[in-house]
């Protein structure tokens, strides 16, 4: 007994450690460390730090969140925009099944690589806790700040490195800046 609780006063130590110094960064981190991703088709890729200077979209999604269902033909059609040759765009299923996968890439038409993440590591690995998320990376998979199109229209534009929920990925004023914010930050 006494053994159980030194071990919960060390969790709690670590805990409140963690809370002076700021466990955001943990749970938020500016930049993601590299990982693999595996193909419906059982290939398996890694997403490392390259010096190529492509911009990284990982959109997080799911066959049961009709949420994603919703916004998945917004953002497949904002994914078609974004040239080849700047952008590489990752479509992760997460904690899904690879038949209800493979029936949403026949009814959308989806011509993307797809990635099946069925334990839901790339959430852990993005800081997040569900779907439909999206976040960019530059080819040093540092996360990069983008203008939130849910708060395009606010005086303030706030400024995040992850989209949590759906978003008008069609909004052309949004766009715009989508694709300075992008340039700025590959020029710094």
């Amino acid at each position: 007994m006494g053994k159980i609780k030194r071990l919960f006063k060390r969790l709690s130590l670590s805990c409140v450690i963690l809370a002076l110094i700021g466990c955001d960064s943990l749970v938020n981190p500016s930049s993601i460390q590299s990982f693999s991703l595996t193909r419906l088709d059982g290939a398996t890729i890694r997403v490392v730090k390259s010096d190529n200077p492509k911009v990284l979209v990982f959109h997080l999604w799911a066959t049961w969140c009709n949420t994603c269902m919703e916004e998945l033909p917004g953002f497949l059609e904002f994914s078609k925009s974004l040239p080849e040759t700047d952008y590489e765009v990752y479509l992760i299923a997460v904690k899904d099944k690879k038949s209800e996968v493979r029936k949403a890439i026949n009814e959308y038409s989806i011509s993307q690589n797809v990635y099946l993440d069925s334990l839901g590591r790339t959430m852990v690995i993005l800081g997040t806790t569900g779907v439909p998320f999206t976040a960019f990376a530059d080819n040093q998979l540092k996360l990069i700040s983008i203008s939130d199109p849910l708060k395009f229209e606010s005086p303030s534009l706030r400024k995040v490195t992850r989209f949590h929920g759906p978003r008008d990925w069609l909004n052309k004023e949004w766009l715009n800046l989508f694709f300075l914010e992008v340039k700025d930050h590959f020029s710094q």
